[in-house]
């Protein structure tokens, strides 16, 4: 976070006050990244399950079949 140190010359003050919102800044970005990662993780995680589903329900009778052969 923001230190806010205090510099008597203004353009000092503003260079540091820009850098500080800088630091802030780049650590929003950083944790935007990382959650956009773990949002595509889940995305691929779900999309397992629909295209498990969806060859379940292709395959139903085959499934049945075989179960019922046991």
């Amino acid at each position: 976070m923001a230190k806010s140190t205090i510099v008597k010359d203004p353009v000092d003050q503003q260079l540091l006050e820009l850098q500080e919102n800088w630091e802030t800044f780049s650590q929003a970005i950083a944790i935007l990244v990382a959650a956009r990662a773990e949002l595509c993780r889940s995305i691929d995680f779900l999309e397992g399950i629909v295209r498990f589903r969806e060859w379940q329900d292709e395959h139903k009778e085959t499934v049945r079949d075989a179960e019922s052969t046991r």
